[in-house]
């Protein structure tokens, strides 16, 4: 797995975020309405795929990396996109030949 910027991952063990759930309320939850999401998610990029034509999938996925910006920039909805035409292509599921200019 490779990242496009620099990030900070924290490895916590099955046994040990249990542990933190059953302690703090709260932190389960927030557990669980991540996992939720996620799979959310998960399940609209699973559809895309498979129905969006290109042009679709791009504006899908700039929506999506637009969405999550805001939530952490409290607003600020523009941000830098450092990826190359070919990683966003692999991102959206498009052969290396297909132009999304």
């Amino acid at each position: 797995m490779r990242t496009a910027t620099d990030v900070t991952v924290l490895m916590l063990p099955r046994k040990q975020a249990v542990e933190l759930s059953a302690e703090h309320p709260g932190i389960g939850q927030a557990f669980t309405w991540l996992a939720i999401s996620e799979t959310a998610i998960l399940r609209q990029w699973a559809v895309g795929l498979g129905r969006r034509p290109a042009l679709g999938r791009l504006a899908h996925l700039l929506c999506e990396l637009s969405i999550r910006v805001a939530r952490e920039n409290a607003g600020n909805d523009s941000f830098e996109l450092p990826l190359t035409q070919e990683v966003i292509g692999d991102a959206l599921g498009l052969p290396k030949f297909t132009s999304i200019a």
